[in-house]
């Protein structure tokens, strides 16, 4: 084990029986010691405090970024779903105006445009094909074109007699063929 420490090799002044000043010295120096371990304590609670919100908060940043790249992602999800809503409009209302459609913007209205999958081999042809021919047979208003109507020569008025004058019947634009139809559509817009 150790060697005791002597008064005088400790540094501290002697007394005649010397162990008074010791047990003072002893308990300063433990008094100090607890200081030194209490501040180190502190200390190590403080480290430990700012560790932990260092660790937070750079959980809610990789949880704040997480939340954005979701949004985006919704976002983005929203972005394509819009354009491919787009695509298929413009290819359906196309293609219903090439089967004669009087206005191909009501047939893609009137058209469950869901069951059409744009990613197929021929786009979605095949399925627009078939709700055009089902549209057909279901609403054959919607198809031919009417007959092109004639504008009068009295200052812009319809002569009596003219088929302009005449009220155009669903019956009537599905007997139009589409040019028919594209005619006496464009001379009723130029007489507004």
């Amino acid at each position: 084990m150790s060697d005791p420490v002597t008064p005088a090799e400790s540094g501290a002044p002697e007394t005649q029986s010397g162990e008074p000043e010791q047990r003072q010295q002893g308990s300063d120096q433990t008094q100090a010691i607890l200081r030194q371990l209490r501040k180190a304590k502190k200390e190590l609670e403080a480290y430990k405090s700012a560790e932990q919100q260092r660790s937070d908060s750079e959980l809610s940043e990789t949880e704040r970024l997480k939340k954005a790249l979701s949004e985006k992602d919704l976002e983005l999800k929203t972005i394509r779903d819009s354009a491919r809503m787009e695509r298929l409009q413009s290819r359906f209302e196309a293609a219903a105006a090439k089967a004669g459609a009087v206005d191909p913007d009501a047939v893609a209205r009137l058209s469950d445009l869901s069951s059409v999958d744009l990613d197929a081999e021929d786009g979605g042809k095949a399925e627009i094909d078939a709700l055009i021919a089902a549209q057909k047979t279901q609403r054959a208003y919607l198809f031919g074109a009417p007959p092109a109507p004639t504008v009068g020569g009295n200052g812009g008025n319809p002569a009596s007699g003219n088929p302009a004058t005449k009220i155009v019947t669903a019956e009537d634009v599905s007997k139009m063929s589409a040019e028919q139809f594209q005619k006496w559509l464009s001379d009723r817009q130029s007489r507004r």
